[in-house]
């Protein structure tokens, strides 16, 4: 890591740990011009991403002074709160000209930073400009971005559809656009066996993700005929039970339901020819970014929030919405000759136009960096 220079600019980070592979390629480029200070904290049940001390050697070894702290507490509890305010006075001692904050940690969190640090150089990244689910407006998580949007002058946005949803949402705001870095796991385990065709669902299982629809449409294909492909789908789930009651033909499926250890996120998109996003609704996709860093075109529902990712036709395939017949025919058009190939090539030199890591890093400097301190456009 870089000596410690007065003349340096000081950036801290603070971030829970689900967001951390968000934050972790970009450390290098902005450690190369300020001193990093990095903390990842982790709400005391969570096991989601890197290990804690897994990820403190990555933080160091990308420039940044790195700690992770697993809370002992509830986050919601008193106790929970006295830890992570202990956590933002040790980030104030580092006298940041910029916090950059990537976590919600509802229900303290924004109070706290209000708190402790000049608003004017916080920048805070938001996920979901509005809840997934349409919840009222006494919802407590409603009510937390509420504050959280009024107490604060700039946000990161890491997708044009979610920036532009903000501005509308609660205008007179300084907004932030840069992309989800690429992710990396490492280089490729393997290529994907030429038979049979490999569809890959990766990530957290929720209703509004749609597995269902995915489950559906690789038994209509099975009701076709087809039968030359198996459908991987892994990821966390509270509930499988509805999912499992689903499934008529077992033999189609490859099924990990549990938290994916990184090296076996590797394996998964190694082996895919295509990712399935059947999503109900999106923001922004760690899957879809590991997608394109593996070269793994994608499938995806027609919502606008893919459309920004995905050229119809070009780099992946688009679907109707809640719709397994057309998933399947999809799907079905995905395995025909030549398809997967050409998706493949376009979107990997798409991917390195819009999406590289210098791109990415280029644009997180122009917001975390003072402005006398940003290198010079790459």
């Amino acid at each position: 890591m870089s000596a410690r220079s007065d003349n340096r600019p000081r950036v801290a980070v603070f971030t829970q740990n689900c967001f951390a592979q968000c934050d972790l390629p970009v450390l290098p480029g902005i450690a190369a011009n300020a001193d990093v200070k990095w903390t990842v904290f982790y709400p005391r049940d969570d096991k989601v991403g890197y290990q804690e001390e897994e990820l403190r050697k990555a933080g160091e070894t990308a420039g940044a002074s790195t700690r992770t702290v697993r809370l002992r507490n509830r986050l919601r509890s008193f106790a929970g709160a006295l830890e992570l305010w202990k956590l933002l006075t040790e980030l104030r001692a580092h006298r940041p000209d910029t916090l950059y904050v990537n976590a919600l940690g509802m229900p303290w969190l924004a109070f706290m930073v209000r708190a402790l640090f000049p608003p004017r150089k916080v920048v805070w990244a938001v996920h979901d400009v509005q809840d997934h689910h349409f919840k009222k407006l006494h919802h407590p998580q409603t009510l937390y971005r509420k504050f959280l949007f009024n107490a604060f002058p700039r946000f990161h946005f890491l997708s044009k559809g979610q920036e532009t949803a903000f501005r509308k949402l609660v205008p007179g705001k300084t907004t932030h656009y840069a992309p989800l870095a690429p992710t990396d796991f490492g280089p490729r385990s393997a290529a994907p066996s030429e038979r049979p065709f490999r569809f890959l669902f990766f990530g957290f299982i929720a209703p509004r993700k749609g597995v269902d629809v995915l489950i559906d449409a690789a038994q209509e294909l099975h009701r076709r005929g087809l039968d030359d492909f198996r459908v991987a789908i892994a990821g966390k789930c509270s509930d499988w039970a509805p999912y499992q009651a689903r499934i008529r033909n077992p033999e189609l499926f490859e099924l990990d339901i549990r938290p994916v250890p990184n090296d076996v996120v590797r394996d998964l998109y190694s082996g895919a020819h295509w990712l399935v996003m059947p999503y109900r609704d999106i923001t922004q996709s760690g899957p879809m970014s590991l997608a394109m860093n593996y070269s793994v075109p994608t499938i995806s529902s027609d919502l606008d929030g893919f459309r920004e990712f995905v050229q119809e036709g070009e780099t992946g395939l688009i679907f109707k919405l809640d719709d397994p017949v057309s998933l399947a025919d999809a799907m079905q058009e995905a395995m025909s000759p030549g398809r997967w190939e050409v998706c493949r090539a376009r979107q990997s030199e798409w991917f390195q136009s819009h999406f590289s890591l210098s791109r990415c890093v280029e644009l997180y400097r122009s917001f975390l960096l003072p402005a006398g301190n940003r290198p010079p456009r790459e």
